[in-house]
């Protein structure tokens, strides 16, 4: 599975594109991502949750590691349900 990373909205789980002149040209794509005046906070586009600049990096650095530990194979559990030493019978 190699989807791209996208930063999701904690609230409503809206994805969220850097306003940037370089990511708008990149992504194509509606930017959602607010800046306030004073460059300390951030909100979502679609249900104007708010938080602190660090805290969405935070939140963004949380997502990508999750994102991370989906998309490499050797870090996902090769469980199944065959590896149980007891198959379930009662003796």
């Amino acid at each position: 599975m190699n989807e791209p990373f996208e930063v999701n909205c904690p609230c409503c789980g809206g994805v969220q594109y850097c306003p940037c002149t370089s990511c708008v040209e990149r992504h194509k794509e509606t930017i959602v991502w607010e800046w306030h005046d004073t460059g300390m906070a951030m909100s979502c586009g679609y249900c104007s949750y708010k938080m602190g600049t660090d805290s969405w990096m935070d939140e963004q650095s949380r997502q990508f590691k999750e994102w991370q530990r989906v998309q490499c194979a050797e870090k996902v559990s090769n469980y199944t349900p065959e590896d149980q030493e007891d198959n379930g019978e009662i003796n």
